[in-house]
């Protein structure tokens, strides 16, 4: 049966990059105007990163008409979700740097790598976590009033603090990925890095601005807010420090806004990038008209997301089989939190309702349509490979939740997107 679903599923895939193939090379309305290139890019690995075995399943969870196997360890294999939460992230952070002193400190967090979900209240980590950032304040972007704050419920997360080492490594890793992001750029516009403005849509840390800056930019925005589960508590402290530690803050700009409404000059702007941010933002279709309206004629961008609808989905939506976001609808997907994800339940919700916004492929190429932006380049990535396990049932109840779902949606763990306002 699922040698034929595999086969079934190929054959689409293969129509699909065909017609695509075509209309890459005469453009989308024949008549060469528009052309881009389609990439789909699998993995050779059988269901990718995760064997599915009898022996993994945890037990059978119901919830109405549903029925499905929880398995062990599935979720590790899409994402690493413990470091989601601040006060897990902050533990292990000075484990990675400071190994002697603290680990007797965090039996905390003996057994968790091996448990699916988590074990304990969240709140029972934050007291350690707030006491080891106090006795540790270098390895944190943390003020003793946000302490107190978080304590008191009306903050949430400290950011962490990288070492130079480790603040040395990251910078080279993304001048490397900046150059590589200009050179396919460079293939659509004239690119002059050194004279060239480029704004960031979702610029998080600053990392992806401080690599191009590596490579010799000079007029450089981040544009970021709060979104979702979390206040980003740190962020402002963060970024600047990591600037002026690479002596590259005159350089850079930041924004604490939303990209639909940050107050920067039309056509102002040679290169917009975005990295994981296109998935977090509600209002998609304002987002690329504003993308248009800051480019400069003949200005490019190179946007990269994460589907909502990939097997394993994000960190706090990974359920114990794939595709669970998908199959189940609102009040399954909660019922299935209250009865195994009980220390995490408020933090899921919040993600799951708001801070994804469930934008389809369909929905992602009518809102560059409607832009007036030019698709140069698509690409598909995906990294799980779960086409063998693509069943009727995935496809059935992921095409009542959400109509417009596509076998796309369902395979694709990484799109890349370049895009071009014309002159």
């Amino acid at each position: 049966m699922i040698s034929k679903i595999k086969s079934y599923i190929n054959k689409y895939l293969e129509k699909y990059r065909l017609i695509i193939r075509r209309l890459s090379s005469c453009g989308a309305n024949g008549k060469g105007s528009n052309q881009y290139s389609y990439i789909y890019r699998g993995i050779d690995k059988s269901c990718g990163r995760y064997h599915f075995d009898d022996k993994k399943i945890i037990r059978r969870w119901s919830c109405g008409k549903i029925s499905l196997d929880m398995y062990h360890g599935y979720r590790d294999s899409c994402k690493n979700w413990r470091r989601v939460f601040w006060q897990i992230n902050c533990m292990f952070h000075l484990l990675d740097y400071e190994k002697t002193g603290v680990s007797h400190r965090m039996s905390i967090l003996d057994g968790i790598e091996k448990e699916d979900a988590l074990p304990k209240p969240l709140k029972e980590y934050s007291e350690v976590a707030l006491s080891l950032i106090s006795d540790y304040p270098e390895y944190f972007y943390s003020k003793q009033t946000l302490i107190d704050e978080i304590r008191a419920n009306r903050a949430t997360i400290i950011k962490i603090r990288y070492p130079d080492s480790a603040l040395n490594k990251y910078f080279k890793s993304h001048i490397q990925r900046a150059s590589e992001i200009t050179k396919l750029l460079q293939q659509y516009s004239k690119i002059d890095i050194n004279n060239s403005s480029i704004l960031d849509v979702g610029s998080g840390r600053g990392f992806a601005l401080l690599g191009f800056a590596g490579i010799g930019a000079k007029s450089l925005i981040g544009v970021d807010n709060e979104y979702g589960i979390h206040g980003q508590i740190g962020y402002e402290e963060m970024y600047k420090d990591l600037a002026e530690r690479l002596a590259l803050d005159k350089y850079i700009e930041y924004y604490n806004s939303d990209i639909n409404n940050v107050q920067i000059e039309d056509n102002s702007i040679d290169i917009v990038i975005s990295n994981s941010a296109v998935e977090h933002i509600f209002n998609l279709e304002g987002c690329f008209k504003k993308i248009y309206r800051l480019l400069k004629p003949e200005g490019v961008a190179h946007i990269v997301y994460n589907p909502y609808f990939c097997p394993g989905g994000h960190a706090l939506q990974t359920f114990d089989f794939p595709w669970g976001h998908v199959i189940l609808n609102d009040e399954q997907i909660k019922k299935y939190l209250e009865d195994n994800r009980t220390h995490e339940y408020e933090d899921s919700i919040d993600m799951l309702f708001n801070g994804l916004n469930k934008e389809t492929i369909w929905d992602i190429e009518k809102h560059i349509s409607d832009s007036g932006l030019e698709l140069k380049f698509w690409e598909e990535r995906d990294g799980f490979n779960h086409v063998g396990l693509l069943s009727s049932n995935v496809i059935k109840h992921g095409k009542q939740n959400y109509p417009k779902l596509s076998i796309r949606d369902l395979l694709a763990s990484k799109i890349r997107i370049i895009l071009q306002k014309p002159s």
